[in-house]
């Protein structure tokens, strides 16, 4: 079984790609807040840890689109989908990555919701994956 359920906000604004035969292509991260109680939240804080979980995500065809003209950074999403994992070489080096790749794109933005643009995140931890999310492109020929 390979099934995973996410509810996370949008590190950035949504941007599509197309395939070669004109299939769209998102590659999001979303972030989630790691369950900490506010002691541990602000011990994290003091020591430089992030306390939230950065998950990228991968959504293909009209979801893509649809997320691109919808959402923006902030946005809150429900993803469902399968864990992905890829191999591919930088500078000779074999790396590895896991993506999730979403069979469904939740749009959850509401009213019940807080303002999206007041929610900060320590997306220290997101640069991390820059690479490799611009390798998983060219991995997959984008």
């Amino acid at each position: 079984m390979n099934n995973v359920q996410l509810i996370g906000r949008l590190t950035k604004d949504v941007e599509v790609k197309y395939t070669s035969n004109s299939k769209a292509v998102a590659n999001i991260t979303i972030a989630i807040d790691k369950n900490l109680n506010s002691d541990k939240k602000k011990e994290y804080k003091e020591k430089g840890i992030s306390t939230a979980n950065f998950i990228r995500v991968v959504i293909w065809g009209k979801q893509a689109e649809n997320a691109q003209k919808y959402l923006s950074k902030g946005s809150c999403v429900g993803i469902i989908g399968s864990i992905q994992s890829n191999t591919y070489e930088k500078e000779g080096e074999k790396k590895y990555s896991v993506n999730v790749l979403a069979s469904r794109l939740e749009f959850l933005n509401s009213d019940r919701f807080e303002n999206p643009s007041k929610r900060e995140y320590d997306t220290k931890d997101e640069a991390d994956y820059e690479d490799e999310i611009e390798n998983y492109d060219e991995y997959n020929s984008l």
